[in-house]
């Protein structure tokens, strides 16, 4: 017997080892799913050096490998007719791409040539208008991408919401007195077909500028006018308040100015308070949800800073909101309210956008710094508002805890 064990042993070595030579993604994919992934990728990379598509594909989908390296793979195996790795591969290099450095069309409409050839049955979503547009985009000339960043002194997308840095470039240089001086429509196109990282928004902004660029048409890109994402919904939202923040900027100042010196310290103290308020409401209170989340609170909080604006403004020309009730009577009946509120949220399993309790008492302890800080404001102008202002502003806040009952889910 134990000279037959040295035998045996070897037969079974040699039987292992031609198991894996000869199907060694089948192996693979036995370990990883059994956990053992370190010795299943080992045995992928022994498959894709051997050419094998499937290796290649599972390598780039399930492990976490550097950018450049997954499309490599992706690319190996798409080459080879693979559909799943077709598709990912065109999302990393063009359509979900958002970046110069990693763009690369004519790669991309190459990939998709090989694989129809070698699997004609392959077939992609929408995909006479995807390579349609993939042939747009092959079509602009290639630039030295180093001696871009060299020459412009800017920069690739960062990798930080919202992800529109080389669209953004597109605007430059599709406008005068931008970053690359005079206007230029391919320059333009260029950083389309390399800024996009949302299939639809790509799609419809090539299509547009291609025609431009082969009609030597300047004309202005604006992002905003392609946008179909809760990410591009956000980014604009975003870009509408900066501008209005301007104007309202504009508006404090004036109001400041029929203001006696001592009380203007008090305009920014309370507009500070305001802001705070309304965000912690838009974020904490008011259920917003889905995809375009971030652009609805951003359009709330928008909406609220500029009812505050024109408040004050009405304010300095002695008109403030009057309440039926006495100021007891109102103030009592916020308080019933919230605690009726506070008592029901307290009973629900919140779901994601439901209010939290702690949420809910955070919001009514900063609109509690909002009101008083607002009508010291009007109370520095007339003794007389401020007693109106805290009825008026109890009144508001009343309602909208009232309108968070009228909600189905509570």
């Amino acid at each position: 017997m134990k000279k037959l064990c040295p035998l045996l042993l070897g037969c079974c070595v040699a039987f292992s080892v031609n198991s894996v030579e000869t199907d060694p993604v089948t192996r693979a994919n036995e370990l990883y799913e059994a956990g053992n992934r370190d010795q299943a990728k080992s045995l992928y990379t022994l498959a894709a050096e051997q050419g094998k598509a499937e290796a290649h594909f599972r390598l780039a989908y399930q492990y976490i490998l550097p950018d450049e390296q997954r499309a490599f793979h992706y690319q190996q195996a798409a080459l080879q007719g693979h559909q799943e790795a077709l598709e990912y591969y065109l999302e990393a290099v063009f359509f979900r791409a958002g970046s110069i450095k990693m763009s690369d069309p004519k790669s991309a409409l190459a990939a998709y040539q090989a694989a129809k050839q070698q699997n004609p049955n392959l077939s992609l979503y929408d995909e006479d208008r995807s390579v349609q547009i993939l042939t747009y985009a092959a079509e602009v000339p290639e630039r030295d991408i180093d001696a871009f960043f060299d020459t412009y002194q800017v920069e690739d997308e960062d990798g930080k919401w919202p992800f529109y840095d080389v669209w953004e470039l597109a605007e430059q240089a599709s406008k005068e007195g931008g970053i690359f001086g005079k206007p230029d429509p391919e320059l333009t196109l260029w950083l389309i077909t390399r800024g996009g990282h949302v299939p639809a928004e790509l799609s419809y902004a090539v299509k547009d500028y291609y025609q431009h660029w082969k009609n030597n048409q300047v004309v202005p890109f604006d992002i905003c006018q392609y946008v179909t994402s809760g990410d591009g919904a956000g980014f604009c939202a975003r870009r509408v308040a900066d501008e209005q923040e301007i104007r309202r900027q504009s508006d404090l100042a004036a109001l400041k100015e029929q203001l006696l010196g001592e009380n203007r310290a008090l305009v920014d103290v309370a507009y500070k308070e305001m802001e705070a308020f309304v965000t912690l409401k838009a974020y904490q209170e008011e259920m917003h949800g889905g995809t375009g989340r971030l652009a609805w609170i951003s359009e709330s909080i928008q909406e609220q800073k500029n009812r505050y604006i024109e408040m004050l403004e009405k304010a300095l020309q002695g008109n403030i909101e009057r309440v039926a009730t006495p100021l007891a009577e109102t103030d009592n009946r916020l308080n019933t309210t919230y605690k009726v509120v506070m008592s029901k949220i307290k009973q629900l399993s919140s779901g994601d956008e439901m209010p939290k309790p702690q949420e809910l008492r955070e919001v009514q302890r900063q609109w509690i710094k909002f009101r008083d800080a607002t009508c010291s404001l009007l109370a520095s102008i007339d003794q007389q508002f401020q007693e109106q202002c805290l009825n008026s502003l109890t009144a508001q806040r009343e309602q909208q805890l009232e309108d968070i009952m009228h909600i189905p889910e509570i």
